[in-house]
């Protein structure tokens, strides 16, 4: 922001001011790898909104977490806590999973506390991305039973959190919505893919490889329609790689890395 003896001097010279800065680019992540999650059947994914975020008792954190996803450095005198919060998220879409119209989800949080008292929060789990309320985004989470009589647990694993400086404008939640569908069916296919690899690698040759190699071959060729052709470069980057591999093993290539 320009201050007022700067703006005097510019106007006398004649200058016109300087425009505006640029926003910073975004610290939150875009993509997350969470395909490995996938073979368990006891994780969801869904996109919805967070809602008021209750934390339990708060536990000095000593050895804080490495700072992640870009986030600045932690100003002198900052105070790190590790506490276990929930919150209940209201589900918009489900991708995959449970179906309720709202999910309590278990969230394990380092919380930093600056010297003037903000406080910025980040998952302890998974992908470490920051987390507040009323927080749209997409949700990454796995059930567990809870204590006795408690009922079962959703713990949040990830989360891609929505960021109005990249998807600005009226559309904007809808465009995230759209990426974070693209985003799941990625891992979706890359879980697939590597599933069936698996499994060739593990037959025994004559017909039950080749029962497995008819199972990657269809596998390779369910390859899901994007809602965006802007995000294909999330196949070139996580799953061509998967594809190359598994032309390999139809092509009667190296099965098993002993």
């Amino acid at each position: 922001m320009l201050t007022v003896l700067t703006a005097f001097v510019l106007a006398a010279s004649g200058q016109d001011p300087p425009p505006p800065a640029e926003p910073q680019p975004t610290t939150q992540p875009r993509f997350v790898d969470f395909s490995a999650d996938l073979d368990r059947a006891s994780v969801s994914v869904h996109l919805g909104r967070l809602g008021k975020l209750t934390e339990g008792t708060r536990q000095p954190l000593p050895d804080r977490k490495p700072a992640r996803l870009g986030s600045h450095p932690a100003v002198s005198g900052t105070q790190f806590f590790k506490v276990e919060a929930t919150s209940v998220m209201k589900v918009q879409r489900v991708l995959r999973g449970i179906k309720p119209g709202a999910v309590k989800l278990t969230i394990e949080l380092q919380v930093a506390r600056a010297p003037d008292g903000a406080e910025r929060r980040q998952l302890l789990t998974g992908n470490g991305a920051d987390v507040g309320e009323d927080m749209f985004g997409l949700f990454v989470f796995e059930q567990f039973d809870g204590p006795l009589f408690a009922g079962p647990v959703q713990r949040l694993l990830h989360t891609i959190p929505f960021d109005p400086r990249v998807d600005t404008g009226a559309d904007g939640e809808r465009v995230f919505a759209e990426r974070m569908h693209d985003v799941f069916w990625v891992n979706e296919h890359m879980a697939a893919l590597r599933r069936a690899i698996t499994a060739v690698d593990a037959a025994q040759d004559g017909e039950p490889r080749a029962k497995a190699q008819a199972e990657l071959r269809q596998r390779v060729a369910a390859r899901p329609k994007l809602k965006s052709s802007e995000n294909e470069p999330l196949f070139v980057q996580h799953v061509v790689p998967l594809e190359r591999t598994a032309a390999q093993r139809l092509d009667g290539g190296a099965r098993r890395d002993k």
